[in-house]
């Protein structure tokens, strides 16, 4: 058990920037207020959610030096992002609270309005593949949130939303920029009104030579959407394709990283990705009524060529092509109900979520000039996802919310191929929490909470099929399904507030880790 404990001063912004809201507490003449939904998985005010969350709304978006989502990330307090830009030829990788995937396995849980998107292999998610042009709100929440969110979310979630303001007018606008290392990117953006529905629909491409030699990369996208009236509720449709081909240079040795940090060791002259991606969402939700609900349905498929050399020893690789092919399918219904408990406000927000992830995938050898060869082994499978939630709030004074939440999470795998087996895994994640206005007005707020928190092992982890020479005229492999999901513990309590203008926020923290 490794325990980690951290003090951090974790935000400042512009309290002017916080969009109307409603909240308990505060008279007349306070600060208009932050709602947020992902902190609690429906709308909340920020000051009453006993979290660290950070938000970036649409107009600071838009102020920002940004041009993808991996970029943006790095203007939100507690998460670092690494290769963030084009050029960098690696892709990203994200760090939240100490959690670190290495680029093999994601800790911070990305959704898309309201769909995670990670891959099914790894959990990892290409964060460059979403434009900041696209998005009009991005909600943080640090920290492990399996009792909100289940597995892949250990070090946080982040959620981006993509839907224009309810009202957006029609209109048009796109842009064209240059830059260093040959970068050049377009793109373009219409909304419209059509059949009684509001619409939009874009596309996007962007290039760059890379800021290393064999770094080069391209990558285009194209996205539409829908929404409108049905029955009691609205509907929503949204569809988003990409494509992406680039080189990838590998590491460099310390010694030349210093002398010459634009080069890249031969060894990986021939690695590199090309991607095809495809996604549809379809949504239903009901915001008024006894009963506010959400439904949505939605599928992933993803076509990818990789070429990846690994270094054995020094002087010593082994590169292998992968041809993956992968599947997405989920279905996620949640809802709340309003009510009193001894007198006072109370609400019950409560989901259900089941979903299926499909892999093929093979691998190829390679010779020295960069052809592939035969098949040297297979992986084919599926996983079978099934979770539920609940999360129960009470207030039993004006300015003390009490919230009590617990998800339940199993995960099934059944696999054959070169590396065959299955496994189960299932984990109950509980949270409480409690938070307190202060002041006057209400503006300050403090909280404090506890937490249980799981993330299975991803199927690389367990089932990948990739072949290593023993030296003794065999192979091995280095997945393990056997593996032990990952669990976590944690307190945590801060407090935000304001300055005049500015705004504040802290937090202290434990997180003990098993496995």
């Amino acid at each position: 058990m490794n325990p980690l404990l951290l003090l951090a001063l974790v935000g400042v912004q512009l309290a002017n920037d916080i969009p109307p809201g409603s909240g308990p507490g505060p008279g007349p003449g306070a600060m208009k207020e932050e709602v947020v939904v992902t902190a609690e998985r429906g709308p909340e005010t920020r000051a009453d959610v006993p979290a660290a969350v950070s938000v970036l709304p649409r107009d600071q978006i838009a102020r920002l030096p940004a041009e993808t989502l991996a970029e943006l990330l790095r203007f939100l307090p507690g998460f670092q992002m690494f290769f963030a830009s084009e050029s960098a030829g690696i892709a990203p990788m994200v760090t939240a609270r100490g959690f670190f995937g290495g680029g093999e396995a994601e800790y911070v849980q990305l959704r898309v309005d309201g769909v995670p998107v990670g891959d099914p292999e790894s959990g990892l998610a290409d964060w460059r593949r979403i434009r900041a042009a696209d998005v009009e709100r991005i909600e943080a929440l640090r920290g492990p949130a399996s009792s909100l969110y289940g597995d892949a979310a250990l070090g946080g979630v982040v959620e981006v939303f993509t839907s224009p303001p309810a009202g957006a007018s029609p209109g048009a606008s796109g842009s064209v920029s240059g830059g260093s290392f040959g970068g050049f990117s377009a793109d373009a953006l219409g909304r419209f009104d059509v059949a009684g529905a509001a619409a939009s629909a874009g596309g996007s491409y962007a290039r760059t030579d890379g800021e290393r030699s064999h770094a080069a990369g391209e990558r285009g996208g194209v996205e539409a959407s829908a929404s409108g009236a049905a029955g009691s509720g609205v509907w929503r449709i949204a569809f988003a394709g990409t494509a992406l081909d680039r080189d990838d240079p590998g590491a460099l040795d310390a010694a030349t990283a210093r002398s010459d940090p634009a080069a890249s060791d031969p060894a990986y002259r021939f690695d590199g990705e090309t991607t095809h991606r495809g996604r549809l969402a379809a949504e239903w939700s009901r915001q008024d009524g006894p009963l506010p609900l959400r439904v949505v349905v939605s599928g992933a498929l993803r076509g990818s060529d990789i070429l990846r050399t690994l270094p054995l020893a020094p002087g010593l690789y082994d590169r292998a092509l992968r041809e993956l092919d992968t599947s997405t399918a989920s279905i996620a219904a949640d809802g709340d109900r309003s009510f009193h408990l001894f007198g006072r406000d109370a609400r019950l927000r409560f989901g259900v979520e089941a979903g299926r992830d499909g892999l093929d995938g093979r691998y190829r050898s390679m010779d020295d000039d960069g052809h592939s060869g035969e098949i040297v082994a297979t992986s084919n499978g599926r996983r079978l996802r099934a979770s539920a939630f609940l999360l129960q709030d009470w207030r039993p004074w004006t300015r003390v919310r009490i919230t009590a939440g617990l998800h339940w999470d199993r995960i099934a795998d059944d696999f054959t191929g070169t590396t065959s087996g299955d496994a189960t895994h299932e984990a109950w994640s509980p949270r409480v929490g409690v938070s307190v206005r202060l002041g006057a007005t209400g503006a300050t707020s403090v909280f404090a909470q506890y937490s249980r928190a799981f993330q299975a092992p991803t199927l690389d982890q367990l089932f990948d099929a990739r072949p290593f020479p023993d030296f003794a005229g065999g192979t091995f492999t280095v997945s393990n399904p056997a593996l032990e999901p990952q669990r976590a513990e944690t307190v945590e309590a801060g407090g935000s507030g304001a300055w005049g203008a500015l705004g504040w926020e802290a937090a202290v923290y434990r997180i003990a880790v098993d496995d």
